[in-house]
């Protein structure tokens, strides 16, 4: 079930993280581009890609859809969000602490 979008921080609100579904330990959310307009005079409104865990790095990571182009507003926006969300991952309990020494 997704969730409400939410507005990037501080890039002044021309992206939106929709929340997908969930996985047993990490999120996923989709980037879309919200119009400039009413009437989407200046496109927008299409999926720029996708956050998501990337396990080498250990960190919530942008992964970009082919020819998508971005300015530094947004590619603030989305590294903050990533951040943040990195942050908020690493403060949960850790799920296998709590079964460590479990049956296998």
């Amino acid at each position: 079930m997704k969730n409400s979008p939410q507005r990037a921080q501080g890039s002044r609100s021309f992206i939106s993280f929709i929340e997908g579904e969930a996985k047993p330990k990490t999120r996923t959310w989709e980037v879309w581009s919200r119009p400039q307009d009413e009437g989407g005079k200046d496109g927008g409104g299409g999926m720029l890609g996708e956050v998501k865990w990337y396990g080498p790095w250990r960190c919530y990571a942008f992964f970009a859809q082919a020819q998508t182009v971005f300015e530094r507003k947004c590619l603030r926006g989305i590294a903050t969000f990533c951040e943040e969300q990195t942050i908020t991952h690493r403060s949960r309990p850790s799920a296998s602490s709590a079964v460590k020494g479990g049956a296998a």
